[in-house]
């Protein structure tokens, strides 16, 4: 053969090589799932932090980072702070874009991780779940709950300028103070 179609031919399959590189690193190993009893299959446990509730408004579009901090009691006494932050917008139609990250050590160097992304669309009634890990989307209906404007939004929606800043306070829990950042 002709050497510069064997050097073709070596160059082509390297590349493929390298290309598959990407998707050998994204595949995550099966676990077996653990078993209730002979033969039941146990479904195992999920917990979710809901940190915000943000409503489908129109005509309030807005972009924020929400910041989660849990304190968790483990079963020995120690407590862990588990910390997480995550994207969220609005848009003038009322669509919401929500990213969904891993809670990580509050001492951690990890990154915390994108698992899941939300999009809500209330004029098609549509709602988007993605797993990026796992390259899927899910279409879901969408029906938010509706949401009115109170006096105080409608006073607030029609003046201009910067909102003002109230103190609201403090209140303890279980004896202890929140403490107040940013202020």
């Amino acid at each position: 053969m002709p050497r510069s179609f064997t050097r073709r031919l070596f160059l082509f399959y390297a590349g493929w090589a390298l290309l598959q590189v990407p998707a050998f690193f994204s595949q995550v190993p099966k676990t077996p799932t653990p078993q209730k009893g002979p033969g039941i299959p146990d479904g195992g446990t999920r917990e979710v932090l809901v940190s915000i509730f943000i409503p489908s408004l129109p005509g309030a579009p807005f972009t924020a980072t929400v910041n989660t901090e849990w304190i968790r009691a483990l079963p020995d006494g120690t407590r862990i702070t588990l910390k997480n932050h995550r994207l969220i917008a609005r848009d003038k139609s009322g669509r919401i874009f929500q990213e969904r990250r891993l809670l990580v050590p509050e001492d951690s160097k990890q990154e915390s991780i994108v698992t899941q992304i939300e999009i809500s669309d209330p004029v098609l009634h549509e709602q988007y779940i993605c797993v990026p890990r796992e390259s899927v989307c899910q279409w879901e209906g969408f029906h938010p709950v509706e949401y009115r404007l109170g006096a105080m939004d409608r006073t607030a929606a029609n003046s201009s300028g910067p909102p003002n800043q109230e103190s609201l306070g403090t209140q303890s829990i279980a004896g202890l103070k929140p403490s107040v950042q940013g202020t």
